[in-house]
């Protein structure tokens, strides 16, 4: 998407305003609190000002933490949330901000999803969206 209105409408569940922090070979790095998100750098911009935006459908969760994968980002947080839905359920995560992932129901019960426990959310850099914001 390429402002926040388009990313709302198109299922955008994560929005976080946020700044670049570091850019090497076409991908940005992004501070969110005390995590570092990579993300593809936007190609045109004006200033460092971003907003991060994650659709739930593109967050894997799983019970340990992995070492070694193509994931680059690797969130670890609590369960806030475990709200049922038809087919997915919807998982809010504490992860340093709130983060929604959507899985199955065979996922949910397979992993023993409730809210207080702790998982790791998985994102490919190239979901993690970032729309360029003017600085104020």
């Amino acid at each position: 998407p390429a402002a926040p209105e388009v990313a709302q409408l198109v299922g955008v569940e994560t929005l976080q305003p946020r700044r670049i922090v570091e850019e090497n070979e076409g991908i940005a790095t992004v501070e969110v609190g005390s995590i570092k998100l990579l993300a593809l750098a936007p190609s045109s911009r004006t200033g460092n000002d971003v907003l991060v935006c994650i659709r739930g459908e593109d967050v894997t969760l799983q019970r340990s933490n992995v070492s070694a994968s193509s994931v680059r980002n690797h969130l670890y947080g609590r369960v806030v949330s475990v709200r049922p839905g038809s087919p997915l359920v919807c998982v809010e995560l504490d992860v340093g901000f709130p983060l929604l992932a959507f899985i199955t129901r065979a996922a949910c019960d397979e992993l023993k999803v409730q809210p207080g426990t702790y998982l790791t959310a998985l994102i490919k850099a190239p979901a993690v969206h970032l729309i360029s914001r003017r600085s104020e």
